[in-house]
Order: C-alpha cells, then structure tokens, then sequence
C-alpha cells in the first residue's frame, strides 16, 4: 500500500475581532437575570386539583434562540401552603454543535401543606432583544390549584383531641406539678411526630424522584435509539458530518440522562467516571471513549473519520444496548 509520513506543521490564523457590547442599564426590568436573544415562555403545572398527600410539577420552559446555557430561572414566590425544591434543569443544547436553538426548561417538585385554594401568581420572563434593541417580558398567566385534605385525621377524631385538650387544661390549672410533667409529655410527643413527619415526607420525595429516574432513563433510551435510526440514515448516504453530529447528540444526551449528570457539568471524564462506577464492561468503558473521540475527529478530519463510520454506529448501539441490560 502507500506509505505516508506524519510531518509537524505550525500555522496561524488571521486575528479574529470580536466587537462585545454590554447590554443597557436603563429600563432593566428587575427580573432581567441576563437573557440575551429571542424566546418564548410557557409555565405549566401538571394537576389544577390534587390532595395534601400529592406532589405536583411546575414546569417553566423557555423556547428560542440565544444564550440559553447562561439563562437562570426566573424568580417566583409561592403562596404559604405550597413549598418547592431545587428544580431539575433540562436542555436541548449540548455544547457539541455550533446550534444556539433550543429549549431550556426548570422543572420544580411542589408539595402542598394544606388543603385550601391557591393561586400561583403570573411569573415573569424578562431578556434583552439584539435585533429590537429593547428589553421584552413576558409574563405567564395565572394558575388555580385546588387542594383538598389527604390521609388525615378525619373531622371526629379531631373534635375528640379537642375534647381531650381540654380535659387536660382543665386539670392542669389544678395541679402546676401535672401540668410541667404534662408539657413535657406533649414536648416529646411533639418531636416524635415531627420526626415522623420528616420521615414520611422524606420517603416519599425519594419514592417520586426514584419514579421520575426511572421515567427518564425510559425515556432517554428511546430518544437515543430515535437518533441512531436518524444516523444510520446519513451513513447510509454517506454524509459524514451529519451523521457524527447525530451520534454525537445520541451519545452525549443518552450519558446525561442515564448517569444523572446535568448538561452543564458534562463531561468525558466525568460520564467515564460514573460508568466505572458501575462496574461495567472495560470493553464498553473503551467504546464510549472511542466514539466521543471519533465524533470530536470528524469535525476536523472527516474524511480519515469516515471509514469508521460503521464502526462508530455498531459501537454506539452496543453501549446502548449494554448499559440498558445492566439496568435490569
């Protein structure tokens, strides 16, 4: 065959300017966190009428074009009664293409405290627009939540504490000696059911966030299989850049949803990491390796990547496939 030699060669591009304006100070809307592009905003809650013993989602979805990686959530304050965690953070942008479209979405986990009737306020989006030159809002409309009582102390049974209530004030004002020995009794009392609660509470987060793992890594398996039909598409025409693009998309979104590792904090070392943490396959290990360093080389060598192409597809269905069966 044609022997070829690896020669060493410096070159230089010409100098790149980059012209970075600041955005302006007046008429900053106070709920501007830097936003910078064209989106639109959604809020949406996934039950209107639920019980105490419910959690619900809240899920704000900012859609467009711009500087979506650096968008933080909006702010929002909820009425007494309804409490909120730290929300998920799902993206379209993987930081792999040169793409600055797609979706950013904040996804909180609500627990209501009490029965009653709440209104989530309208909840502002605010981002400066480069191609009007303004600031732009939008504002979501208001939500209507229905909470009725869950599994509780029925109405006769809190009528009966009360009495029980107050049959102990009425001895306690006769005897000072029963009633410090009594407020201790319902001081301990009061821990052991708080701790209770704590437990109940926490179990329940657990069992919730447990169900949306397994939801997700169901879904992140369809998602990556769908992209790989897509892929097996331009291998089979030949297009080398569209095709490593798509794997590329698969691989990357698949390792995120699979190991629980947000987006922003992604990396080649850290997917390897968890995956050996799971005791797989060195073989498998070495695959992921091998197909994200093949969809990095094509971006500058595509044609040395393309007889690897078949390749890159077989080993990308097998990671797949092989992690997926280690689930079960």
């Amino acid at each position: 065959g044609m022997a070829y030699k690896d020669i060493p060669v410096t070159i230089a591009s010409a100098p790149v300017s980059i012209n970075v304006k600041e955005v302006p100070n007046t008429k900053k809307p106070v709920t501007y966190t830097g936003a910078v592009g064209k989106f639109q905003f959604d809020v949406q809650l996934d039950k209107l009428s639920c019980s105490t013993d419910d959690a619900l989602k809240l899920k704000l979805l900012i859609r467009g074009s711009g500087n979506l990686k650096l968008i933080e959530a909006p702010v929002f304050d909820l009425p007494k009664g309804l409490e909120k965690y730290d929300p998920i953070v799902i993206d379209s942008i993987t930081g792999r293409t040169t793409a600055i479209e797609g979706f950013k979405q904040f996804e909180y986990a609500l627990l209501p405290t009490a029965p009653g009737d709440y209104e989530i306020a309208p909840i502002m989006f605010s981002y400066f627009n480069p191609a009007t030159q303004q600031y732009e809002s939008i504002v979501s409309q208001p939500i209507h939540l229905h909470v009725v009582l869950g599994k509780q102390l029925p109405a006769n049974k809190k009528d009966k504490l009360s009495q029980f209530h107050n049959y102990n004030r009425s001895i306690n004002a006769q005897n000072p000696f029963y009633a410090f020995g009594h407020a201790w009794y319902w001081m301990i009392m009061l821990l052991v059911g708080l701790f209770l609660v704590i437990q109940l509470t926490k179990h329940k987060w657990q069992k919730m966030w447990s169900a949306w793992i397994d939801k997700r890594n169901n879904r992140s398996n369809r998602v990556a299989l769908k992209r790989m039909k897509k892929a097996q598409v331009f291998l089979d025409q030949k297009q080398i850049e569209l095709f490593y693009e798509e794997v590329s998309k698969a691989i990357w979104l698949y390792l995120s949803d699979t190991l629980t590792i947000d987006l922003a904090s992604l990396s080649k070392e850290a997917a390897l990491e968890k995956l050996a943490a799971r005791q797989l396959e060195q073989k498998i290990i070495d695959n992921v390796t091998a197909v994200i360093n093949d969809c990095e080389m094509a971006l500058y060598a595509p044609s040395i990547a393309e007889h690897k192409m078949q390749q890159t597809y077989q080993d990308t269905i097998a990671i797949i496939t092989h992690i997926e069966n280690s689930k079960k």
